[in-house]
């Protein structure tokens, strides 16, 4: 009975942790302008595209030896995920030199990966450890501040 009551208030800690998250995130919906016929034509005719990601890695690029990483687990549906990337590539273009990123879209990663990283859900930041040990997980929306934080805690041991 104890071990149901705990899986229960842990399940609620975790739900609670995602509802703070989303009411962390700011507003940014904006009024969607009405598709006249012009717009309908070329939209009817133009191909579909993704908009590149601003960080402009590999994710399946292997780290190089002995330095820490950063993980990001994201999905494309997210729109909290979509609202950190900013923040994100801001690290990596200050960083880039002293630790590799890489990203993870979660509809195409395998549960081993998931389970090495201890994935919960998105968006989730791991940075590991020059030793490769996870050194941070972060849940939720993180500011462009607390990511740095992280950075700097796992570089200061590097």
């Amino acid at each position: 009975m104890r071990n149901v009551t705990r899986k229960f208030v842990s399940v609620l800690m975790i739900f609670g942790i995602v509802l703070t998250a989303c009411a962390q995130q700011p507003e940014t919906r904006q009024p969607v302008p009405k598709p006249g016929p012009a717009d309908t034509a070329a939209a009817a005719t133009a191909p579909l595209s993704v908009p590149p990601s601003p960080i402009t890695h590999s994710a399946a690029a292997p780290p190089a030896a002995n330095r820490p990483v950063l993980i990001e687990f994201y999905s494309t549906i997210c729109a909290i995920c979509k609202s950190i990337k900013p923040a994100l590539s801001r690290l990596e273009g200050e960083y880039q030199s002293r630790i590799d990123f890489k990203e993870y879209d979660v509809a195409g990663i395998d549960a081993d990966l998931k389970r090495e990283y201890r994935y919960i859900g998105y968006p989730q930041i791991v940075i590991l450890d020059s030793r490769g040990q996870i050194a941070f997980s972060r849940l939720g929306f993180q500011t462009y501040d607390s990511l740095k934080a992280d950075v700097d805690a796992v570089l200061r041991q590097y």
